[in-house]
């Protein structure tokens, strides 16, 4: 049979997923990071999962929902937590990131192009590009 993906509340006490924290700069001044960690699943019950990293003494509870990764809400600083059985997750959403970023940086520089260009110039791009409305 094929690979069955575990929903959360399939996960018992002991067991190990990973935490990814996504740190957005409010400020835009910095790039949105991510970061992970293994944590293990302290508690579990009908409505939430409780897991804390080793080490660490505080626990984090995340409400249960059909599949991961699951958020935590974020917070008002720009930090938001998922929990997730996907080791690679972090990395996935970084990759993800920088390229979306390359691609926002090569469009805007279209655009300055672009708003260089005479009125009759731009009249010809659209007209070769056809855009949709």
């Amino acid at each position: 049979m094929g690979n069955v993906k575990k929903k959360p509340r399939d996960y018992k006490v002991g067991d190990k997923l990973y935490v990814v924290t996504e740190n957005i700069d409010l400020f835009g001044n910095e790039d949105t990071t991510y970061r992970e960690e293994e944590v293990s699943v302290i508690k579990i019950n009908t409505n939430s999962i409780y897991v804390k990293s080793v080490g660490r003494s505080r626990e984090e509870k995340f409400k249960l929902r059909g599949s991961f990764p699951i958020s935590d809400g974020g917070s008002m600083l720009g930090f938001t937590e998922y929990l997730t059985d996907n080791p690679d997750l972090a990395d996935k959403w970084r990759k993800q990131y920088q390229h979306n970023k390359e691609v926002n940086w090569k469009l805007n520089e279209l655009f300055k192009k672009v708003k260089e260009l005479s009125i009759k110039d731009k009249e010809y791009f659209l007209a070769k590009n056809k855009l949709e409305d």
